[in-house]
């Protein structure tokens, strides 16, 4: 019987450990279903689920800013393209809140819809229009309603436009905090999605 070199062995021996310690850690997906999960984020998963999952160098603690005052909460994939701001019931036990605006992002709803998708696209996608609130259009706006369309009520856009409205445009709406979509300024202003928000 022939035998073969223990370096060989040995390399063989070190390919599978490597191989089924990578199997371990599943691949995460950056499907959005808001309704139901994030990626690997449900509503049932706990900041500990993602560390036992993807290990401490892909969760780390925060400052968030996720609209109203600023909240300690967990950055998913810190510094990269893929990251995703998860802000917390309780003591880190159930997502309340998560929040995706890396340009580049992979992320995408199971709608189809990215950072960076229009707001024509949206309303094509929700199958009619739908409604935007702004205290500032310059500022960026964010959909409130969608109006019984597709989208489901836990998907929210934050959007940012292309174009500033004018003076007269800015006194012509002058205490209107709400916007259809199809309205013909919001149009103009081509509105893009600047992050993506699930709110559970």
């Amino acid at each position: 019987m022939v035998k073969a070199p223990a370096a060989t062995l040995q390399g063989a021996a070190l390919a599978l450990a490597s191989s089924l310690s990578f199997a371990a850690v599943p691949a995460p997906d950056f499907v959005i279903d808001a309704a139901n999960r994030v990626g690997p984020v449900t509503p049932f998963t706990s900041e500990l689920d993602l560390l036992e999952i993807f290990g401490s160098n892909a969760v780390k603690r925060g400052q968030l800013n996720l609209g109203g005052a600023p909240c300690e909460g967990t950055i998913l994939f810190p510094g990269t393209d893929r990251e995703a701001l998860i802000r917390w019931r309780g003591a880190f036990e159930s997502p309340q809140a998560i929040k995706i605006s890396e340009p580049s992002t992979p992320w995408i709803t199971m709608e189809g819809v990215s950072v960076g998708t229009t707001l024509e696209d949206l309303e094509l996608i929700n199958g009619r229009p739908f409604v935007i609130a702004s205290y500032d259009l310059n500022a960026g706006a964010r959909t409130l309603s969608w109006e019984g369309g597709a989208f489901p009520s836990e998907l929210v856009f934050d959007l940012g436009a292309q174009e500033k409205p004018t003076g007269e445009e800015m006194k012509g709406i002058r205490g209107h905090m709400t916007h259809l979509s199809s309205d013909p300024l919001i149009r103009r202003l081509r509105f893009r999605v600047r992050a993506i928000n699930v709110i559970w």
